[in-house]
């Protein structure tokens, strides 16, 4: 009997040690999906900023473009039109005469811009026309 109790307790050792290996080694895994879990919700976190930053970026660069296209440089300020360049003396007035001159110039800025005068009927009418960006 004796024979018998000493391969029993060494049994119930056996398996007692071999519940404690299962137990470290289930505890392992938990730590490990913990671990996994913490990086995911890192890389979660990271993705989510730069998602942000992009968004920020995106709507930035849309607020410059229209601040662009909706403020874009007045033209100059309208100035009397005594005599327009580059061209010839207008006749005196005369009754049912149409006189147009038109020149061509480009402004300091960069701009291009046209100078239309004309004369119909004794009566002068001149302005600036500005090129508008397409």
């Amino acid at each position: 009997m004796d024979l018998f109790a000493n391969q029993e307790k060494a049994l119930n050792l056996h398996v007692a040690q071999e519940q404690e290996n299962e137990k470290l080694k289930e505890q392992k895994r938990e730590e490990e999906r913990e671990e996994q879990k913490r990086r995911d919700d890192q890389l979660k976190e990271r993705l989510a900023a730069l998602d942000q930053t992009r968004d920020q970026e995106r709507e930035l660069k849309e607020r410059l473009a229209e601040l662009d296209r909706d403020h874009s440089s007045p033209p100059p300020a309208k100035r009397q039109c005594v005599q327009p360049p580059h061209s010839k003396p207008l006749p005196l007035p005369s009754s049912n005469t149409t006189n147009i001159s038109m020149a061509s110039r480009e402004e300091e800025d960069g701009r291009t811009s046209m100078e239309v005068s004309m004369e119909i009927n004794g009566i002068m009418y001149c302005g600036v026309l500005y090129a508008r960006p397409s």
